[in-house]
């Protein structure tokens, strides 16, 4: 059997384990066919994967039928993840949503939890959440990306423990992991003028149907920042673009003076941004800097090397984790927990030319 590298066989075993996690017990997964696009690896890392699941006894393989996750109900308890306003995370292997759901199933495992996922697109009914805060089965809930208290109150209204995940509203009376925004912003905006640089921009997607709070205050911090510091932020900048859009943003920003001399940006569009300013002849780190945002998975392997602001998933995930057991156990005191951020400096940031 041909040798697969250890990076390739743990992309593939996350990939199958968000598979198994997004099945209902005795539910069928995706073929090998879509589990290998997905994942970007290859046939050899997806089968011994499922090789893997399939010896402790969370996947079952029906001959030509496909692959299925074992009814372990009997024997399993049971945490839900429930992906609010999913436009797609759940899907894209890398990002740092992605790798929190990973993280997580991995935590609840080692407690000798199972896992489910649940995606509900922004389109859909609240009836949706109703639904599942009434899952007979549930141990519990981990909620992602709550932008509604409703949604909360929803899933407290159980009885079942409840913890918010990166919660997109300002929510009392729950126990939550919080995003960090000014200090995120804070520290790309500073090692970007500690530099020398002025012409900054910040660049992000913008989602039509939904306009979380983390997503908001980050763009009014760069625009405060900008301001406080005497920088103009040009009208043909674009602070935002809709999905797929990218490039033509970053072609209007830089048609014409003054020209961005640094880039803000999140993970998932760091690659098609150091695309971009090599197809116009630019040097990254040298030209024009690039600082990412959460420091995840995707951003390894580019060259040059991402500085950027890691948000440690396993450190927001291990306290909601702790949350979680602290109301099981009958502890109902609320706690707010923010996530822990370190400072990455790589190649791609450096003094401007000017």
């Amino acid at each position: 059997m041909k040798q697969v590298k250890p990076e390739q066989l743990e992309k593939a075993r996350n990939y199958v384990e968000i598979a198994l996690a997004k099945a209902q017990p005795g539910g069928k997964l995706p073929s090998v066919r879509f589990l290998i696009q997905g994942s970007d690896t290859t046939r050899g890392a997806i089968e011994q994967a499922l090789s893997h699941y399939e010896t402790i006894g969370l996947l079952e393989r029906r001959g030509r039928v496909g692959l299925f996750r074992r009814n372990l109900q009997a024997t399993w308890r049971i945490v839900d993840l429930i992906a609010c306003n999913d436009d797609g995370y759940t899907r894209t292997f890398g990002n740092f949503l992605s790798e929190c759901l990973v993280n997580f199933t991995q935590i609840a495992d080692k407690h000798g939890f199972s896992t489910r996922i649940h995606s509900v697109s922004q389109e859909e009914s609240v009836q949706r959440y109703v639904e599942l805060a009434n899952l007979p089965d549930s141990a519990g809930y981990v909620i992602v990306l709550a932008n509604m208290r409703e949604v909360v109150t929803t899933f407290q209204h159980s009885g079942k423990p409840v913890v918010c995940l990166f919660p997109q509203g300002r929510f009392l009376h729950v126990n939550q992991v919080i995003d960090s925004v000014d200090p995120i912003l804070e520290m790309q905006m500073n090692h970007l003028i500690e530099l020398g640089h002025s012409r900054i921009l910040y660049i992000r997607e913008e989602y039509p149907f939904y306009q979380g709070m983390t997503m908001l205050s980050r763009r009014l911090e760069y625009y405060k920042h900008m301001a406080q510091n005497g920088f103009r932020v040009p009208p043909h900048w674009q602070t935002h673009f809709p999905d797929g859009q990218l490039e033509k943003a970053l072609t209007l920003s830089f048609s014409r003076d003054p020209k961005p001399t640094a880039l803000i940006v999140y993970d998932t569009a760091v690659k098609e941004v150091f695309a971009f300013l090599q197809k116009e002849g630019l040097v990254i780190g040298k030209d024009v800097s690039v600082i990412a945002t959460d420091g995840s998975p995707i951003l390894e392997g580019l060259t040059p090397s991402v500085t950027t602001v890691v948000s440690n998933s396993n450190y927001a995930l291990n306290k909601a984790w702790e949350l979680l057991q602290m109301q099981m156990r009958g502890v109902q005191t609320y706690c707010t927990q923010e996530v822990l951020l370190t400072f990455k400096k790589g190649d791609s940031t450096g003094k401007p030319r000017e």
